[in-house]
């Protein structure tokens, strides 16, 4: 896919689709046009319970209660606070002051099959095991918290998220996938985990970590009343940190609607991890480019690399554009300026310009980092030929016989010095070897 981003240009090869940033969204061009919103949320089928935390601010008339947006599985809530969070206000939980919610046990929340779980979560400074949404109780006073076990959607002691769910309430009957890495602390991350034709998903941003098919038989519908921000009816694996839209599903929607209502495409750029990149880093030039590599290299996904773009491009744009600000910070088609010390990105660029796909700000901006990295080199004579300018031609070009003849040509007429001919000249000769 061909991917132009207007302001500062991002370009990726393929079959070309165009967009460009708006206050509103995005708008895709090409030959089916269409206008995405970021306030436009489809739907998903089979929603039954979503906490936002946004209603009543001072919890409920009593001060303890948390509303299910859907239906009346409200929860009752212990030493938690109201924050701001991704969308409107969260939950904040601190496990020295055994905070977590009960939601009490319905017949709505058990599930025999396909179901799923999202949220948003960003831990606080702890390690280990914390429950998120759980119904999961192991232990307790009561038989009725005894082997308790169905669903619960953790960090596990490695740090790593994890789906679990239960086919007899016991720890025989445990079957669960994990995420790849260990999250960091302090940094938002969307979960959502899928049961779907006895199959176990987990994605994290969106991108898939585990799916495959654990266990044969039903999920054990338990007793056990739904915690948020710890398990065991709340007195073990409490958890510090915040979580926000936790959503309960009796289907097992697809990714893309899990993610459109809950992704970082329904919100800004600021909330798209891309990769290894918090959207938030995207003003740094330097994290555009590593999230442009993770992107081409599959380790982020096209609505991740969309949100850093939009970062970047609003981040220049309010600065004046880039010709207000370093070269680094100009997009030259598929370059980003931070990219040009290298002169095979400059000569990208260059083409970019010349075939209208970057304006001349973006080539000179890029052509400004490559002239500072070469001087303050000590000159393309202390570099390889590939860094010469000679005339029009860069030096990485002269492999190309009628690059060197135009440096050549450049040389003689008095456009190009010796030095710059002769880096030309190095590349073309070894070429020829």
């Amino acid at each position: 896919m061909a991917l132009i981003v207007v302001g500062a240009v991002v370009i990726l090869g393929g079959a070309f689709v165009t967009y460009k940033i708006l206050a509103t969204g995005l708008v895709f061009g090409g030959d089916n046009e269409q206008t995405t919103s970021y306030s436009e949320i489809d739907p998903i089928p089979g929603l039954i319970s979503f906490w936002s935390f946004d209603q009543d601010p001072d919890y409920s008339i009593d001060g303890r209660t948390i509303m299910d947006s859907v239906d009346s599985n409200h929860g009752r809530q212990f030493n938690t606070q109201k924050v701001n969070a991704v969308i409107g206000l969260g939950l904040k939980f601190n496990s020295n002051d055994k905070s977590y919610v009960k939601i009490s046990d319905n017949n709505n929340l058990d599930f025999s099959g396909d179901f799923a779980i999202s949220l948003w979560v960003k831990r606080g400074a702890r390690s280990g095991e914390n429950g998120l949404v759980t119904k999961w109780a192991e232990l307790g006073n009561t038989n009725q918290y005894i082997n308790e076990r169905s669903y619960s959607l953790t960090i596990d002691k490695d740090n790593k998220f994890r789906l679990s769910i239960n086919e007899n309430g016991r720890s025989s009957g445990l079957r669960y996938v994990i995420s790849d890495k260990p999250m960091v602390n302090g940094k938002w991350y969307h979960v959502a985990g899928v049961n779907k034709n006895k199959t176990l998903s987990l994605f994290v941003n969106g991108i898939e970590q585990e799916s495959r098919v654990v266990f044969s038989g039903n999920i054990y519908q338990g007793k056990a009343d739904l915690i948020l921000g710890a398990s065991n009816t709340g007195n073990r694996a409490r958890f510090t940190g915040i979580l926000d839209e936790v959503k309960i599903y009796g289907e097992a929607p697809s990714i893309e609607q899990i993610r459109a209502n809950g992704g970082c495409e329904t919100l800004r750029g600021e909330y798209c991890v891309c990769g290894n990149v918090i959207g938030s880093e995207c003003i740094d030039p330097n994290k555009l480019v590593e999230c442009k590599n993770n992107y081409q290299s599959g380790q982020a996904d096209l609505s991740s690399f969309l949100g850093c773009t939009q970062v970047f491009n609003e981040y220049v744009n309010a600065n004046g554009g880039c010709e207000n600000l370093p070269g680094e910070y100009c997009g030259c088609g598929s370059v980003v300026g931070v990219e040009c010390d290298d002169p095979n990105k400059l000569v990208e660029c260059k083409n970019n310009y010349q075939s209208g796909q970057a304006d001349l700000s973006g080539f000179l901006g890029c052509t400004q980092v490559f002239n500072n990295y070469v001087n303050n080199s000590g000159g393309c004579e202390n570099l390889h030929g590939s860094y010469c300018v000679c005339g029009s031609v860069i030096g990485v070009e002269c492999d190309d016989p009628a690059k060197y003849q135009e440096c050549q040509n450049n040389y003689q007429n008095g456009q190009a010095t010796l030095q710059q001919f002769m880096g030309c000249s190095q590349v073309y000769n070894e070429s020829q070897q």
